[in-house]
């Protein structure tokens, strides 16, 4: 059984989440139609850039500690997002 998402986010150029929690194994899966993306992941221990890809791409990315981010996305065309919750 799969956890559920924790946060669900499209768009097409830059946007940034808002607030969530995690636990640490949690995932961002990410997928874009752009010629790049960068997704940061910030809050009070910043991760730094979690995603810095060329596209059209997509793939899944797990940090190494859970925690309260917001995701920053920088890109210049479509793109989806999803967190899921890691088990702690």
């Amino acid at each position: 059984m799969s956890a559920p998402p924790v946060l669900q986010l499209k768009g097409t150029g830059n946007k940034r989440s808002a607030q969530f929690d995690v636990l640490v194994g949690w995932q961002i899966q990410w997928s874009t139609e752009a010629d790049h993306i960068l997704v940061e992941a910030t809050g009070a221990k910043p991760l730094g850039k979690v995603v810095d890809e060329d596209g059209p791409a997509s793939g899944v990315t797990s940090p190494p500690v859970g925690g309260t981010y917001r995701l920053q996305v920088t890109t210049d065309g479509p793109w989806s997002i999803t967190v899921i919750q890691g088990t702690g």
